[in-house]
């Protein structure tokens, strides 16, 4: 940490945060816009598990193996909410 600076580092992750907040408020969104009710936490635990698929995948970049894992968990959500 201080080869970069605590205050470069605080500012990284704000913008991560603010990242990771608007990504998700988008699934949010679109979820909502679609009819079908998740909450932020369903959210986040499906993001972070798609994510972990699309990069433990073959496929270069996770290329569509990400987009699986979110539609076949949100769909069970959506299923069982």
């Amino acid at each position: 940490m201080r080869a970069i600076g605590y205050l470069r580092a605080l500012g990284v992750m704000v913008i991560s945060g603010c990242y990771w907040l608007l990504h998700l408020s988008v699934l949010f969104f679109v979820v909502k816009i679609l009819g079908g009710q998740v909450g932020w936490t369903a959210l986040v635990l499906i993001q972070l598990v798609s994510m972990t698929t699309g990069h433990l995948s073959m496929s270069p970049g996770g290329a569509g193996v990400t987009d699986a894992a979110a539609l076949f968990r949100l769909s069970f959500f959506w299923k069982y909410l």
